[in-house]
């Protein structure tokens, strides 16, 4: 039976490529950090051991390998908290795809017209299994309910024998995959700092051909955190659900029957929490040295757009607010 299209589906998926410095590894990781205590929500495949550079910065899981089958069944075995899944960087692993392939062929197919005893040269029909192989492991991405946060390397942008620029290490028409395409290149060999194109958006959090400044760390999270990787939309939760029933039947059904018979308490342990959250903020606040109103305004609006203080916010709202805030503080 089909269902009616109610604007529920799976998170974010959002591909960022471009030169090594531009932050792209630090962005995954700050946009799905989560307050120390927390449950950890985001998961990174590493294929460059970037990550461990962060690990006393940002709270998340690791796996680390270059290989795509490997990596959709640790995939399959993510824990329930888990939200968000990071891939850092896709571009080592399809190299690696390739030079398993070649090697396999190397080894088969000695007869073959592009067989050249050291290394063996992809024919046409070759590509098949090859393409085959990278379709699965996105095709895992794409089923698993979860925020996927890629990134790539650049390459050069050639036409003919002359280069144009820059684009993504990645196969040809990758990119129609994920909802949202970044591209990030330097300003010039005179300019400082780098811009981001954005070269596809269905989200419309971003706007589709717009040019944004990427000059440094802060800017290009202020642009990115609009995408709230910590949470997943009601269509992602309700696909989760049966898979985590088992988890969460022991807990939440036995702390709901003891809190729901004592309707006063609920809402004094919600103003508890409300106020230290509320203290936390005040804290933070003084620890950046954030003395702009206008900054302190549009930091508050990126949480809630109606919201004139940090008291208009719901408990949910002011603990993805205190954790915006420690991920500002100085590492």
């Amino acid at each position: 039976m089909w269902d009616k299209a109610n604007h529920q589906g799976a998170g974010f998926k959002i591909l960022i490529w471009g030169p090594p410095g531009c932050w792209k590894t630090r962005l995954m990781l700050r946009l799905g950090n989560v307050p120390n205590g927390a449950e950890m929500k985001l998961a990174v495949l590493d294929s460059e051991s970037g990550t461990f550079h962060y690990d006393d910065q940002f709270n998340f899981r690791r796996e680390i390998g270059i290989d795509m089958d490997e990596a959709r069944e640790k995939i399959a075995k993510l824990p329930s908290p888990i939200v968000s899944l990071g891939v850092d960087s896709y571009s080592i692993f399809d190299r690696s795809t390739k030079k398993k392939w070649n090697d396999l062929y190397l080894k088969r197919l000695i007869t073959s017209s592009g067989h050249h005893k050291e290394f063996y040269v992809l024919q046409p029909n070759d590509h098949q299994n090859l393409n085959q192989e990278r379709d699965l492991f996105i095709q895992t991405l794409l089923e698993s309910n979860l925020n996927v946060f890629m990134t790539a390397e650049i390459k050069n942008d050639w036409e003919g024998l002359k280069v144009l620029g820059v684009t993504g290490d990645l196969p040809e028409r990758f990119e129609h995959i994920f909802d949202t395409v970044i591209g990030i290149s330097e300003r010039g060999r005179d300019l400082v700092g780098y811009k981001a194109k954005v070269l596809k958006d269905r989200s419309h959090i971003l706007e589709a051909n717009k040019v944004y400044d990427w000059n440094s760390e802060e800017q290009a999270y202020d642009l990115m955190k609009r995408f709230d990787l910590t949470v997943l939309n009601p269509g992602a939760k309700k696909a989760e659900a049966p898979a985590a029933a088992v988890t969460i039947a022991e807990d939440k059904p036995a702390q709901e029957q003891v809190v729901t018979p004592a309707a006063p308490a609920a809402p004094a342990e919600v103003k508890t929490d409300t106020q230290t959250l509320l203290t936390e903020v005040v804290s933070l606040k003084k620890q950046l040295g954030i003395n702009d109103k206008e900054k302190w305004a549009k930091m508050l609006t990126d949480i809630d757009p109606k919201a004139a203080s940090a008291k208009e916010f719901s408990p949910e709202q002011l603990q993805k607010f205190v954790g915006d805030l420690k991920a500002l503080l100085p590492s």
